[in-house]
């Protein structure tokens, strides 16, 4: 081989040398940190659509803000923080007044704690106790299928973890209702539909007894106010 050929081929093999250490130390680099931008852009891609999405949702939110304010305020008016008796008092008089009808002997007992409900357990269906039949004496029975006992499936109760004993109580209170029935009946919807949350648990109704300075039915009316405030001693009602 002469001498000239061996200085080609080495020129050749020395170009290549070239070329591959131009590749790992010059091009593959650079590709390596193109490839790794693209990964971060596409991940600042992600996280700046999240981002929107989130700001879409604030937007959504503040739009409601108003709505949502006046929403808190009847609910605050309907459960306050403090039982506020006159303040329902005042609002059944104002109910009472305009049906023509006079509100008396208007009083209120010590505040019932908040018990949670226990989720209700089904029950075998009335006529059904679930017990084994007795066997009977005859010497050829004939195969008869045992039906399984129904079950009632109970109402599901709504509960609330927030709800606890020492932020939610129950206010009794009591007053009587003096006028016609039809109009006592109307105060009686009224209240349960006015501002304040109330539930009525008792109504009796008797004559106004001889020299009543008014005349007509008179109604007692019992039943609890609601009071939701943050975690505290249950106190008195005031």
């Amino acid at each position: 081989m002469d001498a000239n050929r061996i200085w080609s081929i080495g020129a050749v093999v020395a170009m290549i040398a070239i070329l591959v250490g131009g590749w790992f130390l010059g091009i593959q680099p650079q590709l390596d940190a193109a490839a790794s931008a693209q990964a971060q852009r596409a991940g600042i891609q992600q996280l700046n659509a999240a981002n929107e999405a989130a700001l879409r949702a604030l937007q959504a939110d503040d739009a409601k803000k108003n709505e949502l304010s006046d929403q808190f305020v009847q609910l605050s008016a309907s459960v306050p923080a403090l039982p506020q008796f006159p303040i329902f008092l005042d609002e059944v008089n104002e109910i009472a007044t305009s049906n023509h009808v006079v509100v008396s002997n208007a009083t209120t007992s010590s505040n019932l704690a908040y018990q949670p409900v226990a989720p209700a357990t089904p029950q075998p269906a009335a006529g059904s106790s679930g017990a084994s039949p007795a066997p009977t004496s005859s010497p050829t029975p004939s195969p008869s299928a045992t039906a399984a006992p129904s079950v009632t499936a109970a109402a599901p109760v709504a509960t609330n973890p927030l709800i606890t004993s020492k932020n939610f109580y129950a206010v009794p209170v009591s007053f009587t209702l003096t006028g016609d029935t039809g109009s006592i009946l109307n105060v009686v919807e009224g209240v349960q539909k006015g501002k304040r949350l109330f539930l009525i648990n008792g109504l009796t109704t008797s004559v106004a007894p001889p020299g009543s300075t008014v005349p007509g039915v008179q109604a007692q009316v019992s039943g609890f106010i609601y009071v939701v405030r943050p975690d505290r001693s249950v106190q008195g009602a005031g």
